[in-house]
């Protein structure tokens, strides 16, 4: 079946009546394809579950250096500080985009759901004991303070008593 649409690509794209890089109007080579797309990166929801805890298990063993001036001597010293997690974090880590992919299969909800879980409670863990910005995982948590504004309405009675004048 490859064969068979190599040969028609090739014949096609060396008629010199065919612009370069078009197919004639009306092909339908797609149908030919074996298969369509890129293959999923994990087969199977333990594959991707097992790459998010080699992320996990990164996050902790590294954390992030934050050099400073102390001392009376002015030493710069490195202090190990706790790492966030993100989502976009472990994307870059397992080399996707996104897992949108993968949550339309429903063997994959569970174990996405269980991932993102995981995240979050690390980052509100860290934020809650002062390791992490709070203001900052509220933000990577979709977290608003919303302050409710209702409109109100004032009526102002003014009274004006009778002054004495004579009425007209």
């Amino acid at each position: 079946m490859d064969a068979c649409l190599n040969f028609l690509f090739f014949s096609l794209m060396s008629n010199p009546n065919t612009p370069v890089n078009k197919f004639p109007v009306g092909n339908q080579l797609y149908k030919l394809a074996s298969n369509t797309g890129r293959p999923k990166l994990f087969t199977t929801p333990q594959d991707l579950l097992s790459a998010a805890c080699n992320y996990f298990e990164y996050v902790e063993n590294n954390p992030v250096i934050k050099y400073g001036v102390y001392g009376k001597d002015a030493k710069i010293i490195g202090v190990p500080k706790m790492r966030a997690m993100s989502l976009q974090g472990l994307y870059a880590f397992i080399g996707v985009c996104n897992l949108r992919r993968y949550k339309q299969h429903a063997e994959f909800v569970q174990v996405i759901a269980y991932i993102e879980n995981v995240i979050n409670v690390h980052n509100i863990n860290g934020a809650s004991a002062g390791l992490l910005n709070p203001c900052i995982v509220a933000r990577l948590l979709g977290l608003k303070e919303r302050v409710a504004k209702e409109n109100m309405r004032v009526e102002v009675v003014v009274y004006v008593p009778d002054s004495g004048c004579p009425k007209k």
